[in-house]
This record gives structure tokens, C-alpha cells and sequence, in this order.
């Protein structure tokens, strides 16, 4: 009898998971913000928080380990060696030089926000994309060690679960 009721709980749970869309294509609205964020993202630099090096080229590990000299503000975008002292500057650069169709569209899905208040959101969201994408991936079983790990740290008589 339990047998039967674990093999139906389990053909549930794999005809739920089966129903399941693919992330890529969900419908809901947060899915269509974060495809417009990707679209602006793919623009920006590798390394959006750091400025592009005066002449060119990319900063070195033994650069970075030295320490760069960061301005105010600079240019997020590829290719871009622009600097400024105000944020207010890089919005103004911003909406100059790469107002393209996809940061528009960025915009205009905020709504009746003040337009440079929206487009700050909008390449702040941006700069959080790309620097997610060079975050590592954890596998389910890095996820399992740590928990052991947090469960021995915490054992106590009166511990009961680990919520």
C-alpha cells in the first residue's frame, strides 16, 4: 500500500514538472523584463563596473591585483572610453550615444517613470545581468555539502530541522 502511494505521488510530481514551460518562453510579465535587460546587457562591456583602460585593450589580472584608477562615472557600453564626474553625465552620454530600440523599449516598460530615472534603473538592471552571468553555477550537490556542513555547525540538542 505505501509503495502504491509513493509511485503515484512520484507520477504526480513528474506530470506536474512535465506541464512545466520552459523559463525562455514564460509568459509572465517579470520574463519579458528580464529578456529586454538581457537585450541592453549583451551591449554592455564584460566588465561593466570597470572602466575601458585610456589606451585600449583589456586590463590584466596582475592590473587589477595592482589597482585601477576608477573615475566617477564611465561608459558602460563596448567600445566606449568616455568618463564623467556625475551620474547625471553618464545619463546624459547614455541618451546620446546608445538610446538604441532595445534600452527605449527598456524604458517605456517602466511606465510613467521620469525618464532619466528609468533609464538609470534600466542600466543598473543591465550592469546586474551581465555581472550575474560570470557568477558561477552551483550544482545540487555543492548545495547538499553545504547544508551538511551548516547542520554540523548548528547541532544542538534543541535543534529540530534546519528552517
Amino acid at each position: 500500500m505505501e509503495g502504491e502511494a509513493a509511485n503515484a505521488a512520484e507520477e504526480d510530481v513528474f506530470e506536474v514538472l512535465g506541464r512545466l514551460c520552459v523559463m525562455e518562453d514564460a509568459p509572465h510579465p517579470r520574463r519579458g523584463w528580464e529578456r529586454m535587460i538581457a537585450g541592453v546587457g549583451k551591449r554592455l562591456k564584460r566588465q561593466p563596473t570597470l572602466p575601458c583602460k585610456v589606451l585600449g585593450g583589456s586590463w590584466t589580472e596582475e592590473e587589477l591585483d595592482r589597482g585601477v584608477f576608477l573615475p566617477r562615472q564611465h561608459c558602460l557600453f563596448e567600445g566606449f572610453l568616455w568618463r564623467g564626474k556625475a551620474a547625471e553625465e553618464l545619463l546624459v552620454h547614455a541618451s546620446e550615444k546608445h538610446y538604441t530600440e532595445d534600452v527605449e523599449q527598456a524604458v517605456g516598460a517602466l511606465g510613467a517613470v521620469a525618464f532619466r530615472a528609468a533609464l538609470h534603473t534600466v542600466l543598473n538592471s543591465a550592469v546586474s545581468w551581465v555581472c550575474k552571468q560570470e557568477a558561477p553555477v552551483v550544482s545540487v550537490a555543492q548545495d547538499r555539502r553545504a547544508l551538511r556542513v551548516f547542520q554540523e555547525s548548528v547541532v544542538h540538542a534543541e535543534l529540530q530541522a534546519l528552517i
